[in-house]
């Protein structure tokens, strides 16, 4: 079931739905904002309503009452609430009841039930047309004459909408009968707001039909409640979220969208079968079922209980009931009392049986409640169909808040009930699901009207009995089932409500009066079922705390000891629902088995026996996700009796839904408990998991309480003002120590994250502002000001990393750090100890498994006291904290931060520098690091070692051994490992902090955080003077942070050293960059500042200016040195510096460059190029009516613009245009490469500037973004200028080196062509001969597009070639010259056709074809195959090469490793041989090629027989194969053949396997040591004579196939070694094949005929015909014939194809490949990703410039990511520019989307224009040059900015 689609469908449903109904009534003047009134001209019959267009929209007759009700209904409860929230309510009502129904006729109609059996919303065919509106007539719908004249008008008129809304507002009317609670009469507003359409694939019929699958409707495949539920559930979305997201309490309105949620249907059927079912298993079970005939008195108890326990298994396993457990085995005097209540309880007949679900939802549960009783129902006797009946009548009961829920829920039941009884649906069978309803609307005036002929006795007890039901339903949505209904007397109340007369005359008091009657009686069946004790409950209750008003009120009044969320109001409410000795089923939040608030509910429930209980903890539903909603699932009997076992299954440890079912289906972290030992801990929490041995503590022990004080927290009432981050305020203004006289400032506990021991010290209270009246509110608790700065053990309060104590002094706690105060000193470090031990931590599991954790259970936990250990313990403890401190103390953010460890360490490598007599030390950043590392991993390896010590201890004093390990998992160790990224990015803080005096290298721990400036401090490195850091994109500044950082470092570290520790931080920073500076830059420019607030919790002590996102300018500011001429001095000394370098780089420009830019502007390219100008211009607009060269003439350039076409490309002319200048540019490139004078008028064009013509042109040509432009500007220019027929004079041989117009190519093609029918197989053009003509040109820019036609040329040739033919006589020298030569004559002829057919006109090509044609049937094949047939008859043809039948043994029987064997159907010789030279192309395949003999017929049946390993083949005398006596045409049967000599083999079909995940491939081969991998391309296409045109392409996708198959299965399935071979080959010739008559007088019927061969027990005779006994080819006694014939010609028989043959006698079909390939391990071919220029880059203007790339192809499987280096060099290879690096990993698909852009900065010399330089790009893994680009280097000069 794909539940996106699911969940993306209800929820779009739902808001196109409301939408739609909001349009329709929108229309008729009902809208948002209110309701209009009719237009004036409206009549009683027709009314007008003004929508804004020309014509007012009417409606008539029926709608007109229609609307009338609506208003009537929005207007009742518009009263209750207000206007808006009415109309939001009716187009909810209005959506979902549309939604219902349409859910319902698509379930219906997929699985059949409807009772017309034509579908409703989609056609059996598949067409967008419903069948109910192809074929309205056959659907038994009663129609009325005029809506039959209706559906015929609308019919012809096609108005389907029209006619599929009429249709199917007719449809659910006629459901009423059988469906009424969810299909009412829809004559109402309903129908009048639906808006429907079949033919909008917009619309919601349409995406139901096609957005969910079919099959997840079907009950065959996924079942009702699974997409009933779903949709409900998700159809709640978004009311859901708005309800949550809102302020406030939760309305009415919205409690069933946010209370609904779909139990899982595992979860389900454990609370059905463990309490429905455990009523069957202990009547079953009592009965004496499986008794092994022993007495009580034969057996000990533990037997007897072995036994009962195995019983209860047999029989849940019988009714596969999987997830049933047996009640635990129980002592002998609590087994006697339960078989008493189980024998006083036992049902007599399953028709007494009573099961509710009192929040039913979607009816989940129901429906499976339904499975249930019909096994209990078959088990006692009864037919299904009776069943069905009686358990609706009888069993089942359901109860909802949200009517939308019981419609779903109503229906899921009926169709349960229709699939076991095909009759059930007639309207008369009673289901007892209800909706809860409110008394509020109905007419109580009408009660006088009751009671008609009943005496006054009974009259009177009804009516007050009535009143007192009405009172009790008055506002009943506002509480749903949890409505306390007294016991009334139903019988007396039905009787009173079906009485009723209102006398023969109707009056206006007596109006209603039936909707009244029927209105009561639904509350009646309602509140009798809300009143009536059952035998089980099953449920899911809603989860909700924050609960409507009224709703809190009753349950404060009626349920007080669960009052605080719904779901535990229900816990009460179901056990008040449920008969004695009854089962309770539930699923709930865990939190009432913990929380102190539920203490009165857990002693309730302490009342019953719980038979067990599944712990599930979080995520247990796939709609709640996070850590927040727990729940457990459990089972309990309305009974108590003490010392009753119970079991528990703790699945709070895993992580996924799925696993958690599977460790309960496998019984893991199951506990057997007694709920009575509950009793024994303070607040009674359910710790069933906790041994007796937990339990003994109480007995010897006092609780913690009574060693400790315990102190409410500070509460501020205002913490914005009194509490800051440490580093907030001047550290002056605290004091980290007592004072009597409180200062500004005071340390302040406030909760934080995990930390044992030591830490969180981050927050500081304005303390003497405490006690100001004038700076307090009335929230504000001062706390007790004694315990103000004492030392104590603290927590925080919230935490999901764990719980983590530590010790807190010379603070003031708030609320969030809980603490303890010890009252004897010398135990403050055992209980520390003993409170981060495991221990500890499992009585507080115990107390408190939620997120909060608070003082109370920390003093419940019992503490034993042992004096022998208290000194050990304090030592050890003494010592965590030291650990705990220095690592917290490591780190900038604690305020006794002294020095970086990375300064403090970097003594550890050291390098010494000596110039004649003077030293000097650097220092290394790397082995600073290693030695914090080693200091990280000692101090965590330490305190992990501690605490588990400590644990240990603590085991052994409570004697937990057997309970508790004493390990510690690392991620509990609360102090940090070295951490190479973080590390480094602290370091580059602390060098911050010094460049802004917060530190200082002269002085340890903090030198400035406000207050007086001391210089003194600073002499090793000096602060920014002005406390000003700028961060910029390059070095403009000579104090920006890289500077500053450089010269820190220098300091810090020495100058030797400074490149490799610049290196090592750019390396542990990760960011991109083509050198260390500029990855360390672009760190500061993007992400330091972000990783500061981080840090500091976003309350920066560093403050970020920023000019934008360019990052044009950046600065920071230390907030201790902020002056008020900060801003000044930042805006004068640095962005006013940046704005002179800004117009320093504008003012640089010449008037070219300015217009060039400008233009670059206009046609808004990447760079700042004339060339790139001009491409834009070509490429992205036409040549006339160019839109660039329009706004280049509206900005007043154009006359510049020609001016630079002439100063660039030569281009100049009175009357300039683009066409005539790319015409220009054509023909200039043109001659360079003809070496002829060009046509005189063609000279006018021709440029002198020749070399920019020509590398504009390439860069066109070549780049995979325009060359199609270039194609098309070729074609337009080559027309213009008639080339074809200017070329066609030209001698070919001056044309073979020009690529400018693809006629050339047509042109060179003609003289191929001609000299190839001429046979002039010697002839040359320019030096090259034929094939090497066809090669270069396919190589050229246009031979992408005759390429077909060089290939078909080239394999021409070599068939010409090939004409002479002669072929050898004897069987070895045909075999030999095949393998080595021949196969190339079939190879070439089918090459020729591939090109042949992807022509679009090949009349030119008709001689050359027809002369290969002949060249191949009459030259060749006639020469070698009748020879080949002569030879093969002799005595040893069958011992010269390897045979078909002996593949298995020679190839496969012996291998030592996995082998897969590839068969593709027909690969003839020379199509292995293509495979086997590709192949070898990749160098990590090794391949070996070998050829065998098929069998003879060779076609597919023998051929595949003879591939299998046997003993024996044979062909029956009906002709079938058989192998080993077994048959083996299909994939099973070869299998099975297989396995019988290999049991760990497997065969597959290509087509299964070729798009499984990897995953799932790599299943298929696990464990497998052969398989059969059956491919059929060739053949498949070639038998078939519509395709076998095709089989040639064929050939080409089955090697493609094969070789992709071979890589994938290596790389993923760990499999290397691959044998590739054929059943048989072919014989495929394009001029039809010959026919021979021969075989006329033989029938099928006793001979085996094919079109190539006949098999028969007597051979064929004449001329041309072969022969061969069949015993020789499958070396048996078989004494029947093969007959075949000698040439390449046909038997003559009916059916098959004209050109493709196979089963003859032939190297063709009898030669097939076996390709022996060994893969590398892991090994695929690849080949790197390469990247090419973008920008029209000829000439180099300024000394910083910026070029476009882009990446050729994306990275995949094949196309590896690549790093490339590149640069500028001279002509002397002399580098001129920085080097960049980029790495080409980009697997975007979107060419636009892998363009990427390079900064390059040139050195600062004089360059020379007339001299050659050159981009290059290297591949940086290898060093090869892979690309190289001629530039123009013309700077006029470089200053210091780069200009």
């Amino acid at each position: 079931m794909n539940k996106t689609n699911i969940k993306n469908f209800a929820i779009w449903a739902r808001n196109k739905l409301i939408a739609d109904i909001q349009y329709r009534a929108g229309l008729m003047g009902i809208t948002a904002e209110g309701i209009k009134n009719a237009l004036p001209q409206s009549t009683p019959n027709m009314e007008f309503y003004d929508i804004g267009t020309a014509e007012p929209y009417s409606i008539t007759g029926e709608a007109i009452r229609q609307r009338q009700k609506l208003v009537e209904i929005l207007r009742q409860k518009e009263k209750d609430s207000d206007y808006s929230t009415a109309y939001k309510y009716i187009l909810e009502e209005v959506a979902y009841t549309w939604f219902n129904r349409l859910i319902a006729i698509r379930f219906m109609e997929v699985n059949d039930y409807l009772p017309s059996h034509i579908r409703v919303l989609s056609s059996e065919s598949g067409k967008v047309e419903p069948d109910l509106v192809t074929t309205p007539f056959d659907a038994e719908l009663d129609f009325t004459h005029d809506e039959e004249e209706t559906i015929l008008r609308l019919k012809t008129d096609n108005a389907l909408d029209e006619l599929f809304r009429l249709l199917f507002i007719k449809q659910c009317n006629a459901l009423n009968e059988i469906l009424p609670a969810l299909f009412e009469k829809t004559s109402d507003y309903t129908e009048l707001l639906l808006n429907l359409s079949v033919v909008d694939q917009d619309g919601v019929v349409y995406h139901l039909i096609h957005d969910i699958d079919e099959d997840d409707f079907n009950i065959e495949k996924g079942g009702q409640v699974e997409i009933i539920g779903w949709l409900y559930q998700y159809y709640n979305t978004e009311p859901k979220n708005a309800a949550f997201a809102k302020n406030g309490k939760i309305t009415k309105d919205e409690i069933p969208a946010v209370t609904q949620l779909f139990t899982p249907d595992w979860i389900v059927r454990y609370m059905v079968q463990n309490s429905l079912g455990r009523l069957f298993i202990d009547k079953r079970k009592n009965e004496g079922a499986f008794a092994d005939g022993r007495g009580l008195d034969e057996m000990t108890w533990d037997e007897v209980e072995e036994k009962r326990i195995a019983t209860e298994k047999h029989l849940a396993e019988q009714m596969e009931w999987k997830y049933y457990l047996p009640e635990a085995a129980q002592t002998k005097e609590v087994r006697e009392q339960l078989d008493e209540i189980q024998l006083q309880s036992t049902y007599k007949d399953v028709r007494d049986i009573k099961v509710i679900d009192p929040c039913m939802g979607s009816g989940h549960i129901l429906v499976y409640a339904f499975d249930v009783l019909m096994q209990m129902y078959e088990d006692a006797g009864y037919s299904q169909r009776d069943a069905a009946k009686s358990i609706l009548e009888n069993n089942l009961y359901g109860l909802d808040i949200d009517d939308r829920a019981y419609q779903l829920a109503y229906f899921a039941v009926m169709m349960k009930a229709r699939q076991y009884n095909r009759r059930i649906l007639n309207g008369e069978n009673t289901c007892h699901v209800y909706a809860i309803q409110e008394s509020n609307n109905i007419n109580r005036a009408h009660l006088k009207y009751l009671g008609a002929g009943m005496d006054d006795l009974e009259v009177n007890a009804a009516r007050v009995q009535l009143e007192g039901l009405l009172d009790t339903f008055r506002d009943a949505k506002e509480y749903g089932s949890i409505l306390k209904v007294e016991n009334y007397n139903w019988e007396l109340l039905r009787r009173f409500v079906s009485s009723a007369d209102a006398g023969e005359q109707v009056t206006m008091d007596s109006t209603g009066l039936e909707v009244t009657a029927e209105q009561l009686m639904t509350l009646i069946n309602i509140a009798e079922t809300m009143e009536r004790k059952y035998d089980v409950v099953v449920t899911n209750p809603p989860y909700m705390g924050n609960m409507p008003v009224k709703m809190t009120e009753y349950v404060i009044t009626n349920f007080p000891d669960s009052r605080y969320d719904l779901y535990s109001v229900f816990i009460e409410k179901c056990t008040k629902f449920t008969s004695q000795n009854g089962y309770v089923a539930m699923i709930t939040q865990h939190t009432w088995m913990f929380i102190s608030s539920f203490d009165g509910l857990r002693r309730k429930m302490l009342r019953c026996n719980w038979c067990n209980l599944v712990h599930l903890g979080t995520k247990a539903f796939e709609a709640i996700g996070g850590e927040v909603v727990q729940t457990v699932a459990f089972i309990f009997r309305k009974r108590m009796l003490r010392d009753y076992r119970s079991i528990g299954s703790r699945l709070v440890d895993y992580d996924l839904a799925e696993a958690k079912e599977m460790a309960f289906l496998n019984h893991k972290d199951e506990y057997t408990f007694h709920s009575n030992n509950f009793e024994l801990l303070p607040g009674n929490p359910y710790v069933y998991w906790l041994s007796d041995k937990y339990y003994l503590p109480f007995d010897s022990a006092q609780a913690i309480e009574n060693y400790v004080e315990r102190k409410a927290g500070v509460v501020t009432g205002n913490d914005p003002y009194f509490v800051r981050l440490w580093y907030e305020p001047l550290f002056s203004d605290i004091s980290l120590s007592p004072q009597k006289n409180y200062a500004k400032y005071h340390i302040m506990q406030k909760g934080g994250g995990f930390r044992r021991y030591y830490g969180n010290n981050e927050y500081v209270l304005r303390l003497a502002d405490l006690y100001k009246p004038e700076k307090t509110n009335v929230s504000v608790r001062r706390g007790d000001a004694d315990y103000y700065f004492k030392k104590a053990i603290g927590w925080s309060q919230v935490g999901n990393s764990g719980k983590s104590f530590r010790l807190v002094q010379n603070s003031v706690c708030g609320t969030a750090t809980p603490t303890i105060y010890l009252k004897d000193s010398k135990l403050f470090e055992y209980i520390l100890a003993f409170l981060n031990t495991k221990v500890a931590f499992e009585y507080l599991a115990a107390y408190n498994p939620t997120i909060n954790l608070l003082t109370t259970d920390i003093c419940n936990i019992p503490l034993l006291v042992c004096a022998k250990k208290i000194d050990l313990i304090r030592e050890v403890v003494k010592d965590n904290i030291i650990y705990t401190q220095m690592d917290w103390d490591s780190f900038e953010t604690s305020w006794d931060f002294k020095i970086h460890p990375l300064v403090r360490l970097k003594d550890n490598m050291r390098l010494t520098v000596t110039d004649g007599d003077s030293k000097t030390k650097s220092y290394f950043l790397q082995g600073a690091y290693r030695e914090w590392e080693n200091e990280c991993n000692g101090r965590f390896n330490q305190l992990k070692t501690n605490e588990e010590k400590l644990n240990r201890i603590f085991i052994d004093i409570y004697g937990l051994q057997d309970e508790l390990s004493p390990d510690v998992e690392d991620k509990d160790v609360t102090v940090r490992k070295a951490d190479l990224q973080r590390d480094i990015k602290s370091l580059l803080s602390y060098a911050v902090g010094c460049m802004f005096g917060r530190y200082s290298l002269d002085t340890e721990g903090l030198a400035y955080a406000g207050g007086d400036w001391d210089e003194s401090k600073y002499k090793t490195f000096l602060p920014d003077v002005d406390g000003i850091i700028p961060i910029t994109d390059e070095e403009y500044l000579g104090d920006d942070i890289v500077t500053r950082l450089s010269d820190w470092l220098k300091i810090v570290y020495g100058e030797a050293t400074l490149e490799e520790n610049l290196d090592f931080i750019a390396k542990a920073l990760g960011n991109r960059g083509n050198s260390s500076r500029e990855i360390i830059r672009n760190y500061f420019l993007k992400d330091f500042f972000k990783d500061h607030c981080k840090i500091y919790q976003k309350r920066p002590i560093y403050w970020l200016f920023d000019s934008g996102k360019q990052n044009g300018f950046k600065a920071l500011i230390y907030l201790h040195r902020y002056t008020p001429d900060t801003i000044g001095n930042l805006r004068v000394d640095y962005l006013h510096k940046m704005q002179r370098v800004y117009e320093s780089e504008i003012e640089n420009f010449n008037e070219e460059n300015i217009i060039t830019g400008l233009l670059s502007a206009i046609c808004r390219t990447r760079t700042c190029s004339f060339e790139e100008v001009i491409r834009v211009m070509l490429t992205d607009s036409t040549l006339e009516d160019n839109k660039f060269l329009m706004e280049t003439e509206k900005y007043g350039l154009l006359g510049d613009f020609w001016k630079l076409c002439e100063q660039h490309f030569g281009y100049a002319d009175v009357k300039p245009t683009l066409e005539k200048l790319v015409v220009t540019m054509f023909v200039t490139y043109t001659a360079k490469y003809v070496p002829s004078e060009l046509p005189k008028p063609w000279k006018a064009f021709s440029s002198y500037k020749a070399g920019n013509i020509i590398t504009f042109m390439d860069n066109l040509m070549n780049n995979i973004l325009y060359r199609s432009r270039y194609d098309e500007l070729s074609a337009h220019v080559a027309a213009g200028l008639n080339a074809q027929t200017v070329f066609s004079d030209y001698p070919p041989e001056d044309l073979v080196g020009c690529d400018t117009f693809a006629v050339i190519d047509q042109i060179l093609i003609k003289w191929l062509v001609e000299r190839l029918v001429a046979e002039d197989t010697g002839a040359k053009l320019d030096g090259l001969t034929i094939p090497q003509l066809c090669e270069k040109r396919s190589k050229m820019h246009f031979g992408e597009l005759a390429g077909s036609r060089y290939q078909m040329l080239s394999s021409a040739y070599r068939m010409i070639q090939a004409g002479n033919y002669h072929c050898p006589d004897s069987w070895g020298d045909i075999l030999r010259q095949y393998q080595e030569t021949d196969f190339g004559l079939d190879y070439e002829y089918r090459r020729f056709y591939s090109a042949y057919d992807r022509l679009e006109d090949t009349t030119a090509f008709e001689p050359l074809r027809d002369l290969v044609e002949n060249i191949y049937t009459n030259e060749y094949l006639e020469t070698l195959l009748p020879k080949w047939n002569s030879a093969i008859q002799e005595p040893d043809a069958f011992t010269q090469l390897p045979l078909q039948r002996d593949f298995y043994a020679r190839n496969v029987k012996n291998a030592k490793e996995r082998a897969v064997v590839i068969i593709s159907d027909a690969m003839r010789y020379e199509v292995g041989k293509e495979l086997f030279r590709k192949m070898q192309d990749d160098p990590k395949c090794s391949a070996k090629l070998e050829v065998q003999l098929s069998v003879l017929p060779s076609y597919t049946r023998l051929g595949m027989a003879a591939l299998l390993p046997h003993t024996e083949l044979t062909m029956t005398d009906d002709f079938k194969v058989l192998v080993d006596g077994l048959p083996c045409d299909n994939l099973s049967e070869r299998e099975a053949i297989l396995q019988k000599y290999n049991a760990d083999a497997v065969c597959v079909q290509f087509d299964s396997i070729k798009s499984l995940k990897v995953a799932e491939l790599r299943s298929v081969f696990t464990g497998k040591q052969v398989v059969y991998i059956y491919h059929n391309q060739i053949d498949a296409r070639g038998d078939k004579p519509n395709t076998e045109d095709e089989v040639f392409v064929a050939c080409s996708e089955a090697v493609a196939e094969i070789i992709d198959l071979i890589r994938r299965i290596s790389t993923s399935a760990n499999t290397y070694r691959f044998i590739v071979t054929a059943d048989h080959g072919f014989i495929y010739k394009r001029d039809k094949v010959a026919e021979s008559d021969k075989i006329d007088g033989i029938k099928s019927k006793t001979a085996f005929v094919n079109r190539r061969f006949v098999v028969a027990s007597e051979p064929i005779s004449g001329d041309g015909i072969a022969i061969m006994n069949m015993g020789t080819i499958l070396h048996s006694t078989d004494s029947k014939w093969v007959s075949f014939p000698i040439s390449d010609d046909v038997f003559k028989v009916a059916g098959g194809g004209q050109n493709y043959v196979h089963g003859g006698s032939s190297p063709q079909e009898m030669l097939v490949p076996v390709l022996d390939i060994k893969m590398e391990r892991g090994h695929m071919e690849t080949r790197n990703a390469g990247i090419a220029l973008v920008s029209m880059v000829r000439k180099i203007t300024n000394k910083i410039t910026i070029l476009d790339f882009i990446q050729s192809e994306p990275v995949s499987d094949v196309v590896k990511p690549a790093t490339y280096r590149l640069f500028f060099i001279s002509e002397d290879n002399e580098r001129i520019s920085n080097e960049n690096s980029y790495i080409a990993d980009s697997r975007d698909q979107d060419a636009q989307k892998r363009i990427f852009r390079m900064k390059f900065q040139f050195k600062d010399k004089k360059y020379d224009k007339d001299k050659q330089y050159f981009f290059v790009v290297c591949d940086d893994a290898t060093g090869l040059e892979v690309f190289r680009h001629p530039v123009i280097m013309d700077l006029a000069f470089a200053d210091d900015y780069g200009f």
